[in-house]
């Protein structure tokens, strides 16, 4: 339900089908919608986030008859010109034979030890539960600065993970009176906090480390002395995390539907990715 029914975009998500006997269910494949942001600007995007089929009929044709059949659903939503998916390794076969261009994105995962410093000029760090006003205003400036990306407004922010039906998630504010600065989300454990978003105004660097610090420092007097980046934005990666040590990188499958030259384009060059959009990254 919250995946598919409560997802901003649900009206235009694809889920198709496949029965025996018109009575048991043997296969499907469904594509939820997202608004892609590129440069500032929005675009409707289908990702293909899920694909079964029933073990006995596996190697049938079943996933390719449904997957036929999403292709031609997407065909008429005339205002979402793209598809992306992020498959299984299992469905490459499959993928390969469509001819669709397939690339590789990346996944970083880093480690730190905790640092003290203290706050710096007039901010203020606050830790909730909850959203604040403002997340629309943040986004509008970081947004403008990403190539392409997924647009993480409050809409989508609010759905992704105040409203996740199994984890709950930490928001961690730099605020300046009520403009907020630079913004984080984190997955809590008993043993390791993760930082699973990341966004400063306008991408600023300093805002960004400000923030970080202060997390560090919050968590530290819990005694929790474990943190990892996980994410696939080489512009945190490389400058606001490059004191965690880095501990591997994982390789998620991409393949573009995109019927678009330009588009594939730009989907092709792993350097204009600041936040890929697969169903393994429900961290």
């Amino acid at each position: 339900r919250w995946k598919y029914l409560e997802n901003p975009m649900a009206r235009d998500n694809i889920i198709c089908l496949a029965f025996e006997d018109d009575k048991n269910l043997i296969g499907h494949f469904a594509g939820q919608t997202h608004l892609l942001n590129i440069l500032g600007k929005s675009k409707k995007v289908i990702n293909c986030v899920d694909g079964a089929v029933h073990p006995f009929y596996q190697g049938s044709e079943v996933f390719a008859a449904v997957n036929t059949l999403f292709r031609q659903e997407l065909s008429l939503k005339t205002s979402i010109k793209t598809s992306l998916t992020i498959p299984g390794e299992e469905s490459l076969p499959y993928v390969l034979r469509l001819g669709t261009n397939l690339f590789m994105l990346t996944r970083y995962v880093l480690e730190t030890p905790s640092r003290e410093q203290k706050l710096k000029h007039s901010f203020k760090y606050f830790v909730s539960e909850d959203l604040l006003p403002g997340l629309n205003s943040l986004w509008e400036s970081v947004g403008k600065k990403e190539i392409l990306s997924l647009k993480r407004d409050e809409s989508y922010l609010n759905w992704r993970y105040k409203k996740h039906p199994e984890i709950k998630y930490k928001f961690h504010y730099l605020l300046d009176g009520e403009n907020i600065l630079s913004f984080v989300v984190t997955r809590d454990s008993s043993d390791a906090i993760s930082f699973v978003e990341v966004m400063s105004k306008f991408k600023k660097i300093d805002l960004a480390i400000i923030l970080k610090q202060e997390i560090l420092n919050h968590y530290t007097s819990s005694q929790i002395h474990t943190f990892k980046f996980v994410g696939k934005d080489p512009f945190y990666y490389d400058q606001v995390f490059e004191d965690f040590a880095r501990k591997g990188d994982f390789k998620n499958f991409v393949f573009s539907l995109a019927n678009d030259p330009e588009d594939i384009k730009i989907y092709e060059n792993r350097e204009n990715w600041t936040l890929s959009l697969s169903n393994q990254d429900m961290i």
